[in-house]
């Protein structure tokens, strides 16, 4: 399960900076890491996945 997520966020990274070529894998990932019913990976997705889009000077002003 790691390692499928970890393909998400690659996935998600690149779509978010411009590699259109990754559209179709992150969709096939997406429904890989809904099939595995996991209440931990839905967890992951639901709080945490988000702030891997933020930059680091987004992330420090939200801690300070």
């Amino acid at each position: 399960m790691a390692d499928t997520l970890s393909a998400y966020l690659k996935c998600r990274y690149e779509i978010n900076n411009g590699n259109k070529e990754f559209s179709i894998a992150i969709q096939d990932i997406t429904k890989k890491l809904e099939d595995f019913q996991a209440p931990e990976i839905a967890y992951f997705m639901d709080v945490f996945v988000s702030s891997y889009d933020l930059t680091l000077d987004d992330l420090l002003s939200k801690e300070h």
